[in-house]
């Protein structure tokens, strides 16, 4: 029965996407900077926030309404790693924490990020 007290969906969906710096040299920049391109603790961040934009464009005006209203707020988490092995990157999942009056969840992402020429290339 969906009641709205327990999810009835997937939790999460995980996803594996080439670097900037992988697009970059495969676009003819063999000499791309892995550190600058990549290395911080934002893009999974940047993407589910771009998500939830997109989620709140689509709703209807009541829905938004009620989000704005009465809904605990979503925010994005600066992101949880690197966990640059399978497993430890795989196991981890989103994080999701009420601030103390309960008005705002923050979500954190884990990730993982290496450069083109990780050892296991």
């Amino acid at each position: 029965m969906d009641t709205g007290f327990f999810e009835n969906s997937a939790w999460e969906t995980k996803a594996k996407m080439l670097s900037r710096q992988m697009i970059k040299i495969h676009s003819g920049h063999p000499d791309a900077n892995f550190t600058e391109l990549d290395d911080n603790h934002h893009t999974c961040k940047d993407i589910n926030q771009k998500a939830l934009e997109k989620g709140l464009s689509m709703a209807s005006k009541e829905a938004v309404d009620r989000y704005n209203r009465v809904g605990k707020k979503l925010v994005m988490g600066e992101d949880k790693g690197p966990l640059n092995a399978g497993p430890l990157w795989i196991w981890t999942y989103l994080s999701f924490t009420d601030n103390a009056d309960k008005t705002e969840t923050t979500v954190v992402a884990p990730y993982m990020s290496t450069p083109a020429d990780y050892w296991e290339s």
